[in-house]
This record gives structure tokens, sequence and C-alpha cells, in this order.
């Protein structure tokens, strides 16, 4: 396995996820031209961490909570890929699959 060099996560206000070497200043988030922000979303200091980090932020957004691991784990795949990361992510490093499609239901079956 590759040595991950611990980094920290941000997700842009156009929507995609950079990483930077180090923690940026609120002012340096802040975009002049249309005036949001990009959002911090924590240090990762691993290749799970940073899996289950994506998993988190997709799990709303792309309703991966109905589909087979196999293809969460090539979405988490290529979230890594575009990040510049070398890392395989497999099936252990998505360990709150489960957990947060357990939630998906019990909040569905509320409705």
């Amino acid at each position: 396995m590759t040595k991950f060099k611990p980094q920290y996560l941000y997700k842009s206000h156009l929507g995609s996820y950079y990483l930077d070497d180090a923690k940026l200043t609120q002012g340096e988030l802040y975009c002049d031209e249309c005036g949001k922000c990009d959002r911090y979303l924590g240090h990762i200091g691993s290749g799970q961490q940073l899996a289950n980090t994506l998993l988190h932020e997709m799990w709303p957004r792309y309703r991966v909570y109905g589909e087979p691991i196999p293809r969460v784990i090539r979405r988490l795949q290529r979230w890594v890929n575009r990040l510049g990361i070398k890392y395989q992510v497999t099936d252990r490093d998505i360990v709150d699959y489960d957990f947060l499609r357990k939630l998906w239901y019990q909040k569905a079956e509320k409705l």
C-alpha cells in the first residue's frame, strides 16, 4: 500500500473536491467573484479516512444508499483518482456503508 501523506480536504463551492497541505483560513476559502466559500471537510491522514469522508459527502448528493458495494467502491475510486491520490479503495475502506444504508432505510420507513 502506498504511504499516504496527511492533507486537508475541502469541497469547492463549485462542487469539486481538493486537497491542500495546509489548513486554509476563511479568507482563503472565500471567492471574491461570487461571494461563496469553499468548505473544510477535515484533516485526512489515511486512504481509508479519505474514502469514508468522501462516502459521507456522496451519500446525500448521489444517493448511493441503494447501490451495491462494488459500484460504490468504483465511484469512490474515481473521486480518489481525481484528487491525484494513489490509493486502492476496497470494501474495508467503507466501514460506514452499512450504517448509512440502515439509517436511510429507517428514514424511508418513517415517510
